[in-house]
């Protein structure tokens, strides 16, 4: 019996020694830590280069025009090489060690698995991923990112509206790819659609693109990873498909489309509107100058809600220090509108941004607006 007891206290004591370890933030009140799980290195290393870039230049315009000094913002990123289990690993170290006041998490597997652990330390979580409706599974889980039902609605109402009867759909077969499944099939009706799911990472699409050779498709509807879309588009037009293609924003990332310079014809996207729309915007005229300046290369049009990603968790902590709070996640949702990069961004009651979106297509190799809707 004394040795159950003894076991049991022992679990106590390790147990209250892990909550306070989690939850004791012995830290100057003045700096708020802002720690970022992004892809730094492997295939995806480029983008989340670009989302540190991003970020470091909003922390950078956010000290130059400081207005309040009573704090300041330092940004601590780490690799989670798009690995669900480094990033558990990463985000203890981030709440615990670095003791970080609120966590960015690229991509959606990442998100899921870093969302528990935010939870247990009420650290709000921000998420760079289009997954549909991704934050109403938590209080504390906001984005300043693309919706991509927004965009998904956007296509499929062009594609209705053409009254097209043998649409392909193409999307990657995984937790994404079987969301924007079931809101393209709650847009066009089923029969209509010829699906044709892929798994991740494939390299080859003529096998079963010759499935459809012969059932008189109309058009193509892509979805999945912008590195895959350059493979697929080339080999659709290289079996003689000569259809329109749809896709959402990942066809807008500069090294898509220039990898594609003679296969863009007939190919359309949805973006938010605010593409290439810098012009009295000084926000954006400085991110656009700055990024230059770091990089020696222009931004990727999404590195812009990086920067804004900042902006928002800056507008957040104002509101905490002027209510004497210490709790940023109610702050956060106080938040309900802001200017950023992409103009003025509102934010809904689920902790959600909300964008107005358009259609794109291409030409001489450069996007080019051509329908604006969901508004």
């Amino acid at each position: 019996m004394k040795k159950i007891l003894t076991v049991v206290l022992l679990v106590l004591v390790v147990a209250t020694t892990i909550v306070c370890t989690g939850c004791d933030k012995k830290k100057d009140d003045d700096v708020i830590r802002i720690g970022a799980i992004l892809p730094l290195t492997g295939q995806s290393g480029f983008l989340g280069v670009g989302y540190k870039n991003a970020m470091d230049s909003a922390v950078d315009y956010l000290e130059k025009n400081r207005t309040n000094s009573n704090y300041s913002l330092q940004l601590i990123c780490e690799d989670s090489g798009l690995k669900s289990s480094n990033a558990i690993s990463i985000a203890n170290k981030l709440i615990q060690s670095d003791k970080c006041d609120v966590i960015i998490a690229a991509n959606s597997n990442i998100v899921d698995a870093v969302l528990p652990i935010t939870e247990r330390s009420k650290i709000p979580l921000l998420a760079i991923s289009s997954t549909p409706d991704m934050t109403q599974r938590s209080p504390n889980l906001f984005r300043v990112w693309m919706n991509a039902i927004d965009q998904v609605k956007l296509i499929s109402s062009e594609i209705v509206n053409k009254r097209y009867k043998n649409i392909a759909l193409i999307y990657i077969n995984n937790e994404y790819g079987k969301v924007i499944e079931h809101i393209v099939k709650q847009e066009i009706p089923q029969e209509k659609l010829i699906l044709l799911p892929y798994e991740p990472n494939v390299k080859d699409f003529k096998n079963e693109l010759l499935k459809i050779r012969h059932s008189n498709v109309d058009c193509f509807y892509i979805e999945g990873n912008p590195s895959e879309y350059v493979t697929l588009i080339k080999q659709i037009r290289e079996l003689g498909f000569q259809q329109e293609i749809y896709g959402s924003s990942g066809l807008g990332v500069n090294f898509v489309y220039t990898a594609l310079a003679d296969n863009l014809d007939k190919v359309y996207f949805s973006a938010p509107s605010s593409i290439g729309n810098a012009h009295n915007n000084k926000i954006a005229e400085y991110f656009n100058s700055d990024f230059q300046n770091r990089n020696n290369s222009d931004p990727e049009w999404f590195f812009g809600f990086c920067f804004d990603q900042i902006l928002f968790i800056d507008e957040g902590v104002k509101i905490m220090k002027q209510n004497n709070s210490n709790n940023l996640i109610t702050s956060l949702i106080s938040v309900k509108s802001f200017k950023g990069v992409n103009g003025e961004i509102t934010i809904d009651e689920y902790g959600d941004s909300k964008s107005i979106n358009s259609l794109y297509f291409f030409e001489n190799g450069i996007p080019k607006l051509m329908i604006e809707a969901n508004k």
